[in-house]
């Protein structure tokens, strides 16, 4: 996305053209905040750099478990055991740390000693969408123009996406909102 015009009707500008449209979410995951400034508006939506280690799993196999402890283990549709994951405020910093790596890894070889006894075939950093409170921020931004926002809830976000869709579903198409959404709607922060 490069800009939305909220008036006279919502048109969504990018650099595959232009589109108008009755409504937009803004979905964006950890660039919602900067979304929503570039509209003039104030939505804390910010990064939370995490970062994840790939093992090979366990020679032999029978690693069917996802493990919870100093990290999470879980085995993927990769083939590999993924140990996660860290957090930290460091905006959108892609580069990977070696204090991350060594914290999963030894958090992995805690809980599964043959599996981190190597090295990790990958090291990866994702960015989930923080909010101060840390709850996910749903609902019509005040202003012209019908724009929502689906955004936040840090790491439990993805947890929490189903439940989000719908209630912004219901948002946009009922355009009804009852009372207990202003508890993770952006007017809280105001």
């Amino acid at each position: 996305m490069t800009s939305i015009d909220a008036e006279p009707s919502t048109r969504v500008h990018t650099d595959q053209g232009h589109y108008d449209a009755g409504t937009v979410v803004l979905a964006m995951g950890a660039w919602t905040g900067e979304a929503v400034k570039k509209l003039g508006g104030h939505v804390p939506v910010y990064p939370s750099k995490g970062e994840i280690l790939r093992l090979r799993p366990p020679e032999g196999g029978g690693f069917t478990t996802h493990l919870l402890g100093p990290c999470s283990l879980v085995l993927k549709k990769d083939g590999l055991v993924w140990a996660a994951a860290t957090s930290e405020d460091a905006g959108f910093d892609r580069a990977p740390t070696s204090r991350a790596r060594d914290t999963l890894m030894a958090g992995a070889r805690l809980m599964m000693p043959e599996a981190a006894a190597g090295l990790p075939v990958k090291h990866t950093v994702c960015f989930r969408p923080e909010t101060p409170d840390g709850m996910p921020v749903v609902g019509k931004l005040d202003g012209p123009g019908t724009i929502y926002v689906a955004s936040g809830g840090g790491g439990s976000g993805i947890m929490q996406c189903l439940f989000v869709g719908k209630q912004v579903a219901g948002m946009v198409l009922d355009g009804a909102v009852s009372p207990e959404f202003d508890a993770i709607s952006s007017r809280r922060f105001s």
